[in-house]
């Protein structure tokens, strides 16, 4: 059975949104011109959204152990971020 294309899928979940067909069709047509026939790894992880939300945490003195629920992290990952080990 074929995968479904993870493009195709972005497409379809921006116009469920709401989003300008035209406009998501140009961009979804850049991003496979410039990455098609590749092959791409996707990381299952917004790492730039987590660190904001761990860093948001250290900075307004929330416990580690309830940064780290919110962030979906151990509360090591936490500790190490705030000594700048990360």
């Amino acid at each position: 059975m074929i995968q479904p294309d993870p493009l195709s899928d972005t497409l379809e979940a921006l116009l469920r949104l709401g989003l300008d067909e035209a406009i998501c069709r140009r961009a979804i047509s850049e991003i496979r011109r410039r990455w098609g026939g590749g092959v791409a790894y996707i990381r299952a992880v917004d790492r730039e959204a987590r660190e904001a939300l761990i860093m948001s945490g250290l900075e307004n003195g929330d416990p580690v152990r309830e940064i780290a629920r919110r962030a979906e992290v151990h509360p090591a990952t936490v500790r190490r971020k705030r000594s700048g080990w990360l």
